[in-house]
Order: structure tokens, then sequence, then C-alpha cells
């Protein structure tokens, strides 16, 4: 809705503007947000908490950047030894699973180069 001109926009300009991040299909709005409620669920919450203490600080109480970024900083180096060690971790395990598999012969030769050597960082 338009609050100026009290008038309402559809699901495609609310998505063409930014205004929403995606579009589903009619009457099924409320299971795809418990979707998205239950992965957030398994994802670091102190993490979360941090990121969004840090996003509402800079949308509204943050006079540039530099402080925003400084705010960020100060409350997320907390968290960094709790959850970030160990979301590391679980991402790389997870992605070497998913490397490990991956059929390499279907890449042109110099992209093999560069992901052998992305598969070393990894082990």
């Amino acid at each position: 809705m338009d609050m100026l001109q009290w008038s309402t926009i559809d699901a495609k300009e609310a998505f063409d503007i930014g205004l929403a991040n995606r579009i589903v299909p009619p009457k099924s709005a409320l299971s795809v947000a418990m979707e998205i409620s239950q992965e957030m669920a398994t994802l670091p919450q102190r993490c979360l908490r941090v990121d969004r203490m840090s996003v509402y600080n800079a949308a509204f109480e943050g006079e540039s950047l530099e402080e925003s970024l400084k705010f960020e900083y100060e409350h997320g180096k907390s968290v960094i030894n709790v959850e970030s060690i160990e979301g590391a971790k679980r991402f790389i395990h997870n992605k070497y699973d998913s490397l490990r598999s991956f059929n390499w012969s279907v890449l042109p030769i110099g992209s093999l180069t560069y992901l052998s050597f992305l598969q070393l960082l990894i082990i």
C-alpha cells in the first residue's frame, strides 16, 4: 500500500521495487513463512540477534557508515568465539561433502586448477 496515496500494489510490483524478496502462490504464505522460520531456527541464534541489532542500529541510530561498522564490530566480536567458528566449520564440512561428489570433469581446464586449489583449502 502506498501510504501517501492509499493505493495498493500487487506482489510483482512489491518484488520489483524490493519491498518483497519472494512471491509465493496464493494461500501458501503461512506455510512458506513457517518453512523460513524453521530454517532460521537452525542458524546460530546469538549471531542472528547481533546481526539484527546491527541492522536496526544502522537504519535508525547510526549517523555514519563508520559508526555503524564500529557498532557491529563491538557487538559482534563476542559472538565470534561462541558461534562463528563452529558455524564456519559446519559450512566448510557441508561444502566439502558436496564438492567431493561433484563431477569435476564437466568443468574447463582453467576452472579445474582453481577448484583443485579450493579443495585443498577446505580439506
